[in-house]
């Protein structure tokens, strides 16, 4: 059982998170005074408490005390943060007609069509002033062939209003806008080559300055010794932390097999690195003068390949928790790597309390805790006398607790499970030991006579062989079991069950089995439940997509999907905007294709002919420009919507000649400039008119009329 009074920041942990949670997901601003005054009232009562309070009965008091203080510190340095992070200028940002002035603040990204960099905003310039800001945007250059290169520091100057990022239009949509607000931007602009001006100023943080330059530096090293395409691209990334060469198919493989934490530059690599320099460094004492050169140089190693890789929330972690255990041995104190797991958590939070929410910081620290909570006790279930048996078992067992740890969160966020995850850190795992070695030990001996092209052939082989494996895992059937939903009181109770599991594997006590078994029972009757309540769904769905129209048509667990055929090979558009959805619903991420020009079609629940569909005692008519009506019609058939797709002029006298809609839907495929006319229009004959651009895509449940 886990003794706490060893462990201070594991308790300190969870008061001071559930103080972050709060402020993040309520607007607290309007009180930021009121949590400031409470917490300076409680620290001068706990101060009192720990000299008055003499009754050892009485000492809970102080604890509460202390967990109350715990939460509105979370809240506080939360709200400092927010102010921090935000000029509060929002009118002059998105309306102002001045100049922005703003700072490159990372690498520009290079792309097929456009460079994607992150911009600091530090001041807009109108005629009589000069307005302070301090906004992060997300900004895409046109790339073309005379634009001035930019890079990390580079001052620039543009008249362009930024934009706010959209909230998800379609339901189960990925939420890109909560993404990028985790990362403190809120805004995004996209820049033609006239738009905006390079200055001669330059602001950079010398250390990131360093950092970035030493990493295209090694960048270059790999490109220059025999490493190309594929085994360049995973090379970059494994060693470091630069994915942006990294192609799509190959960064799904990885998924599919449940090997992405070996691609992304994370606290295994981390340690890698520590174990790598540790041994170069074994001649050296670990006490006295040597041993304080030998830390530091540890320290400085560590925290260097930290900057080079980009500084990610993992990477902090390991990084952090490194430098405590190698600083308490320097003094001499045994660490413990709970308590430094948790501390680094605690520093992490300090310093960005939006990590908190952050999927990939999340991930990093229960796989952490999943390792060092379970797999000692997974690893004790199976004995072997053979070597290679035994190394095989304890590989696994460690990748059985990692992934036991980060399924709640893997079932939330992503809705699929990759089956063959044990089969691939087998190979995985000691082929990546190798591979990031010979990658440190090429980008350490880059400067040598023949030796670092023999060991650059080696590294690009082994990547190759790594790759393979991948790919042949992926492609074994079952791979990947996609559609797996859990909702919000589904993830809560399962990060219960993984709680009272871990005591029941490392306490073995009874009452655990009891609660987990009813946890297990709780969730089964949640998914049940929600299953009985899909299977009586009919809906109909207009999603709002960009240059495209789909329309779900939803009967119990069966969908068809009305859409252009470009949508059939779109992979991107239906995991991004569609597949969210579907796995909510319960439904198929495989639906049956209709589409628009198919003339006829017929199914128990609903029916097409031409532009006609009937679906739930609703009649839908596509509306195209060859229909029509240019003189009234005697009779005009009702219809209970009429959907007007791409780039359709405005014609509602022409419509209602013919036909008279109960509304008329304005999918995304319709530009702005002409739903804004057809909306004009609509509003004049008080035709209810639906855009999805404005009011998200429209939605009709049947069960609900």
């Amino acid at each position: 059982m886990i003794n706490f009074n060893k462990y201070p920041f594991l308790r300190l942990l969870p008061p001071f998170g559930v103080g972050i949670f709060f402020a993040l997901k309520f607007d607290l601003l309007p009180y930021i005074s009121t949590v400031f005054l409470s917490s300076i009232l409680l620290f001068v009562l706990l101060i009192v408490q720990t000299f008055a309070n003499k009754s050892f009965h009485l000492r809970w008091l102080i604890g509460l005390n202390i967990v109350l203080l715990l939460i509105i510190t979370g809240i506080s340095i939360t709200l400092f943060n927010d102010l921090n992070q935000s000029s509060g200028n929002d009118q002059f940002i998105a309306r102002s007609k001045g100049i922005f002035i703003a700072r490159v603040v990372d690498t520009p990204i290079e792309r097929e069509a456009t460079i994607k960099a992150t911009l600091k905003l530090m001041a807009i310039k109108n005629e009589d002033s000069l307005i302070t800001l301090n906004d992060k945007i997300l900004a895409y250059f046109q790339k073309v062939p005379e634009m001035n290169p930019i890079g990390y520091g580079d001052i620039i100057s543009f008249g362009t209003n930024p934009n706010t990022i959209d909230s998800p239009k379609n339901p189960g949509q990925f939420n890109y806008k909560q993404y990028l607000s985790d990362q403190n931007i809120f805004y995004q602009i996209y820049l033609k080559n006239e738009d905006w001006f390079l200055t001669n100023y330059k602001i950079q943080n010398p250390i990131f300055a360093l950092a970035f330059q030493l990493r295209d530096y090694l960048l270059n090293v790999l490109t220059t010794h025999q490493i190309s395409g594929e085994e360049f691209a995973v090379a970059a990334s494994i060693l470091l932390g630069y994915d942006d060469s990294l192609p799509a198919y190959l960064r799904k493989g990885y998924v599919a097999a449940g090997a992405m934490h070996v691609l992304c530059v994370s606290g295994l690599h981390v340690g890698i690195v520590f174990l790598f320099f540790s041994f170069l460094l074994k001649p050296l004492k670990d006490k006295g003068f040597q041993g304080i050169t030998k830390t530091l140089i540890l320290l400085l190693t560590i925290w260097a390949y930290a900057l080079i890789t980009g500084l990610s929330p993992s990477i902090q972690r390991a990084s952090l928790m490194i430098s405590f255990v190698l600083i308490g041995k320097l003094f001499g104190r045994k660490g413990f790597a709970l308590n430094a797991v948790a501390a680094s958590a605690f520093v992490i939070l300090i310093l960005n309390p939006q990590n908190l929410l952050h999927i990939g910081c999340q991930l990093s620290y229960a796989a952490v805790f999943g390792i060092l909570l379970l797999h000692k006790p997974i690893a004790s279930l199976f004995y072997f006398k053979n070597k290679v048996l035994s190394i095989s078992w304890d590989v696994t067992a460690l990748a059985l607790a990692a992934q036991m740890a980060t399924t709640p969160f893997v079932l939330y966020y992503f809705h699929q499970f990759p089956v063959y995850f044990w089969l691939s850190n087998i190979f995985l795992m000691p082929l990546s030991f190798v591979v990031i070695i010979t990658g440190m030990a090429l980008l350490s001996l880059h400067f040598l006579p023949l030796i670092p092209s023999l060991i650059g052939k080696s590294l690009s082989a082994m990547i190759y062989l790594m790759n393979t494996g991948i790919q042949w895992i992926e492609s074994l059937p079952h791979s990947i079991i996609k559609g797996l939903y859990v909702n919000v009181f589904e993830f809560v109770v399962l990060g219960i069950l993984l709680i009272l599991l871990t005591l029941l594997i490392r306490k073995k006590r009874s009452v655990f089995a009891l609660f987990s078994a009813l946890l297990a029972v709780l969730i089964l009757v949640s998914i049940t439940h929600r299953n009985i309540e899909n299977s009586r769904q009919i809906s109909l769905i207009i999603y709002d997509l960009n240059k495209t129209s789909a329309i779900d048509f939803i009967f119990a667990h069966e969908h068809i999907l009305l859409s252009d055929s470009s949508l059939v090979n779109d992979n991107f558009t239906k995991e991004f905007f569609l597949e969210g959805s579907w796995f909510e619903k319960g439904l198929s991420s495989v639906p049956s294709f209709l589409f628009f020009d198919e003339e006829k079609f017929d199914n128990p629940f609903m029916s097409k002919r031409k532009q006609f569909i009937g679906f739930g005692e609703k009649i839908m008519l596509i509306w195209e420009k060859e229909r029509y009506c240019q003189d009234s019609m005697a009779y005009r058939p009702k219809v209970d919507w009429v959907l007007v797709r791409g780039k359709q002029r405005e014609n509602l006298k022409e419509m209602l000649n013919g036909y008279e809609p109960a509304m008329v839907i304005l999918d995304g495929s319709v530009p702005y400039y002409l739903a804004k006319k057809w909306i004009e229009a609509a509003s004049t004959k008080n035709i209810p008119i639906h855009y999805t651009k404005d009011k998200g895509a429209f939605v009709y449940n049947f069960n609900k009329e």
